[in-house]
């Protein structure tokens, strides 16, 4: 009996070790094995809060553990294997897949769209930041834009003051009900900042009204 019991215990510890997984904690699903470049991916042992004991090793990365802390950081596309260590025993390897991000891009009331209507601008007077095509969850947010307005007869500019937030102000919002078909918002000088907070300029995009 005194066997058996000595036995399970092992073969939990051993069990439990080996469940020990790797996730990327700056994607939309965490599951996902990719990292990216120019950025500092957060990793995390899953369940694990303390690890003085666990020493993590990559092949194509840097890593460092701060604070309980797991930061990699690399420059190269290719593929990465991500070893765990816990009391210099291996414990987890783990392939990633190393990408370039995709440039952030700004849009307008939560669509790609660069042709909508009136009516949805105003429903949603708002500009937020996507990744396209990345996995990334970076919370970038616009805090400040300029904005004017393009007359599709080719009359003259009408330029707003400059905008603090990502909203679109009543002064805007007034504009754009006289705005007719054909006729642009465009949008420059657009500040944003990450989870990272590094502050960001924005390239310059406009929305012609349908």
């Amino acid at each position: 009996m005194k066997q058996l019991i000595l036995f399970s215990l092992i073969f939990l510890h051993f069990t439990g070790i080996c469940q020990l997984k790797l996730y990327n904690v700056n994607l939309t699903c965490k599951d996902s094995a990719v990292v990216y470049i120019g950025i500092t991916n957060h990793l995390k042992i899953d369940g694990q809060q303390d690890l003085r004991k666990f020493k993590v090793t990559s092949t194509n990365s840097e890593i460092s553990i701060v604070d309980n802390n797991i930061s990699l950081r690399t420059d190269r596309i290719g593929m990465d294997t991500i070893k765990v260590y816990s009391n210099n025993k291996l414990v987890s390897t783990n392939i990633y897949r190393v990408e370039k991000m995709s440039y952030p891009k700004t849009q307008l009331a939560f669509t790609e769209d660069t042709i909508i209507t009136q009516h949805k601008i105003l429903s949603n007077p708002v500009l937020s930041v996507i990744n396209p095509n990345t996995l990334l969850n970076l919370n970038i947010r616009v805090i400040g834009f300029q904005c004017s307005i393009q007359k599709a007869n080719g009359g003259q500019f009408i330029y707003s003051d400059e905008v603090h937030g990502n909203r679109l102000t009543n002064s805007i919002l007034k504009l754009v009900q006289t705005l007719s078909t054909g006729d642009k918002l465009v949008f420059d000088d657009i500040k944003a900042i990450a989870n990272e907070n590094d502050l960001r300029k924005l390239p310059t995009f406009t929305i012609t009204i349908r």
